[in-house]
């Protein structure tokens, strides 16, 4: 390895290490220790050493790898003096809760939809008004002297509705609840504190109403200014597929094209691909480099190439970049593709390792932050499994037709270089990946070409266009159908649980074993390798959990949901609706390695808090399915409920007064079905589980004179009737809620009982030996993000 690439390495080693403890120190003493071998006569027995590199080099590099974590920490955004967020600090600080806001600023991005139906953009906050009232949205305009000068970007969700016609470079003003965002509460969660400060943003609004300031309306044609804004003309091109085409068809090709993060998906979709293993045909990067360099090459069959169609051909490939949105990995890929278009006009090889090498830390000097792209280190990886893996997996598979082995070798080479980052953030593998790549390379690589056309097409001549597009609706729609027959197969997508960063290091190693010492490249020793990797990826989670008994009470709103883990085994119970199972209760559970429910319990008989077991269904099994017994008319979320559960080889019952569910050490009795009111027992531990219902019914309860004292009260939080709390007698008190009602506190103190606020602590987490402990201590709030 060369001097240049060692300091390249060092440099990119040293933006990895920046959130551990001692960050570059670390590579500075094994520059040290590198320069102290060199100069040993240990250095004559190490071949691999290259005796060109002095001691002085070694301690550079050490030096270089300090300074890469020192320069990321530098070019880390942090809020400004003026910055929104350090107004609403102050706020806090001063007693003065924002309930509701006024944020005036420029639109610095075209709205996307979020999972949740809602649209998202940057706004670029320039004043704060802050309305005083406590009942809701004020009619009139806040009082002058409320209102003040801010700066910073902030994180604006609104309704869909009052999103409609808003483009970049327009002043709104939006109103809503105004917040700072939180690091993860939940075990599994989304660090979205974390994700708006790597985009220079410490504030968030959840907006209520959109209004347009200086109510200019930009024109609409093609050719207007604002067309040349590579926001509008993605929507536009969308709009025109989804229009020819039909939905999700049109968006879905629009995808392909231009990547998942230009087109609004719905989420069910990306979430079908995802599990399928396809989800790399939805992100822009490599793959529509390849396609569009080799058109373009197919079309130019002149060798050597001319200066100046290269040139073309790199303008060529710079407005599809421009195009595309210059994501970091559609970025990379544009820039190694302009590589290999400098080297065939100067008719040299292009070294693809130096190249892909260079390039990263070209993009990584340039926007450090870059490092944590995701996107970005899953291209970076794929493109390196493609060049060190392809061609000795292809050799192996030299069995298989030519037109089979290839598509198949690559897709391999790039998932298994890929798979150790994405048990590292997503805690589950799709075990149909490589396979479905392979089967799909040719179909996705020829609707790409022909959606590349059209879209240009309907750019210039919009009749061809058009026509062009409706002549993909059918293998587009062929394609969607695959991937939702891959996604259904048994155990297409496996969680395998959180993986530490030693695990993630060993299987790392394990590649570049392979990659570099012969001893581990011959193929009967490839199985050994995958059989010790995943021993390291699912063996260390596996023994800890194996004998655990743990209950987790998740932080998921004014909405209780509780996990009790067995070892591998998992009762779940609770209420929730989609966004408490799409951003909690599933990442929760692909962080605990489980793959299957053995008993779901759900707390409440309303639709809406209901409509999260059914995305639960779709993506866990779960065994034995308890409700409540309805009180009105089935709605079609429960005999969705039903059928799901069915159709999974689930068993769904109701709950009746006086049933013991069971599951290992874990014993849950129904007193109440209605209300409802369960006892869960966990060896010497009994706890009272109590549903959302009001203090009559649960006077009720107590004059019943079933209830006993329980070591702890898990309840959603609202008034609790003093009868009850003196029969049970709790030692502590768990309220799955942001807001707690006002008599509450008093009361468990008048009973020594020590209370947790899901609000306030984060998930809370019981364990036999620790017994309770909160995920997230309460943030202060003048403590900067």
């Amino acid at each position: 390895m060369t001097g240049p690439a060692i300091l390249g390495l060092a440099f990119v080693a040293g933006l990895l290490v920046w959130g551990l403890p001692g960050g570059g120190l670390w590579l500075l003493g094994l520059g040290l220790v590198m320069a102290g071998v060199r100069s040993s006569a240990i250095a004559r027995r190490l071949p691999w050493l290259d005796p060109s590199l002095k001691p002085l080099f070694w301690v550079v590099a050490g030096c270089v790898g300090l300074m890469a974590t020192l320069y990321l920490q530098w070019r880390l955004p942090q809020p400004g003096t003026d910055d929104i967020s350090r107004a609403i600090a102050r706020l806090e600080h001063a007693g003065q809760a924002i309930e509701l806001a006024t944020v005036r600023g420029q639109v610095d991005s075209a709205y996307q939809i979020t999972q949740s139906g809602k649209a998202r953009f940057w706004l670029q906050s320039t004043q704060l008004l802050q309305i005083p009232t406590a009942t809701g949205p004020a009619i009139n305009p806040p009082p002058q002297n409320l209102a003040q000068s801010v700066t910073g970007r902030v994180y604006a969700t609104v309704p869909l509705l009052q999103a409609t016609g808003l483009k970049p470079g327009q002043m709104v003003e939006v109103t809503g609840r105004l917040y700072r965002p939180q690091r993860p509460t939940n075990p599994g969660g989304f660090d979205f504190a974390w994700y708006l400060q790597r985009a220079g943003s410490f504030a968030g609004i959840s907006g209520q109403t959109v209004q347009t300031i200086d109510g200019a309306v930009q024109p609409d044609s093609w050719w207007s200014l604002s067309a040349f804004n590579p926001q509008m003309v993605r929507k536009r091109l969308v709009q025109s597929l989804v229009k020819v085409m039909g939905f999700p068809e049109g968006a879905f090709l629009g995808a392909l094209i231009l990547g998942r993060l230009a087109v609004d998906l719905p989420a069910d979709l990306q979430t079908t691909f995802v599990r399928a293993g396809l989800s790399h045909v939805l992100a822009a990067s490599g793959f529509q480099i390849v396609v569009i360099l080799g058109v373009f090459l197919g079309l130019i069959r002149v060798r050597p190439l001319p200066l100046a169609v290269a040139i073309g051909g790199g303008i060529l490939l710079g407005g599809y970049v421009w195009l595309a949105g210059a994501s970091p990995s559609v970025l990379r890929a544009g820039l190694m593709g302009a590589a290999v278009l400098w080297g065939m006009a100067q008719q040299r090889q292009v070294n693809s390792l130096g190249a892909l090498l260079a390039v990263v830390v070209v993009m990584l000097c340039w926007n450090p932050l870059w490092i944590w792209d995701l996107g970005f280190q899953f291209s970076v990886l794929a493109t390196l499994g493609l060049v060190v893996s392809a061609t000795a997996i292809a050799q192996r598979l030299s069995w298989l037709p030519e037109f089979a082995s290839e598509p198949i070798a690559s897709a391999l080479a790039a998932t298994i270089w890929t798979i150790p980052v994405q048990l590292w953030a997503f805690y589950q593998i799709s075990v149909y990946g490589p396979i479905a790549s392979a089967l799909t390379s040719l179909w996705v690589s020829v609707l790409t070409v022909a959606g590349l056309i059209a879209a240009v097409a309907i750019g210039l001549l919009p009749p061809l266009g058009n026509w062009l597009a409706s002549g993909l609706v059918y293998p587009m729609r062929g394609l969607l159908t695959f991937g939702e027959w891959i996604a259904s197969w048994p155990g297409s997508a496996i969680a395998v649980g959180a993986i530490s960063i030693g695990q993630l290091l060993v299987l790392y190693l394990l590649l570049v074993a392979v990659w570099q010492w012969p001893w581990f490249q011959r193929a009967n020793r490839w199985g050994l390798v995958a059989i010790g990797a995943l021993v390291v990826a699912i063996g260390p989670g596996w023994l800890a959990r194996s004998g655990e008994l743990t209950a987790t009470v998740l932080d998921a709103g004014s909405q209780p949901m509780l996990a009790v883990r067995d070892g591998g085994r998992l009762l779940l119970a609770g209420a929730g609706d989609l966004p408490v199972a799409q951003f909690t209760v599933l990442p929760f559970l692909r962080q605990q390695g489980i793959n299957r429910i053995e008993v779901g319990v759900v707390m409440s008989d309303r639709p809406d808090r209901r409509r999260g077991w059914l995305r639960i269904l779709e993506q866990q099994p779960i065994a034995n399915l308890y409700d409540q017994p309805l009180q009105t008319a089935a709605s079609n979320v429960d005999r969705a409920m039903v059928s799901a559960a069915r159709v999974r080889n689930g068993r769904y019952s109701n709950l009746t007064a006086g049933q013991t569910l069971r599951m290992g050490r874990a014993n849950l009795t129904v007193i109440d079905p209605i209300a409802p009111a369960l006892t869960l027992e966990l060896g010497k531990e009994r706890w009272f589980l109590l549903g959302n219902c009001s203090v009559a019914q649960q006077k009720l309860l107590a004059q019943t004179g079933q209830l006993r004292s329980v070591t702890g009260l898990w309840w959603p939080g609202q008034d609790l009737a003093p009868e009850l709390v003196a029969a049970l007698q709790p030692r502590w008190a768990i309220a799955s809620t942001r807001e707690l009602a006002p008599t509450v506190t008093p009361l468990l103190r008048s009973q020594r009982a020590q209370l947790y606020q899901t609000g306030e602590d984060g998930a809370i987490t019981w364990t036999a030996n620790q017994g309770w402990r909160a995920a997230l201590d309460s943030i202060p709030s003048d403590q900067p993000l």
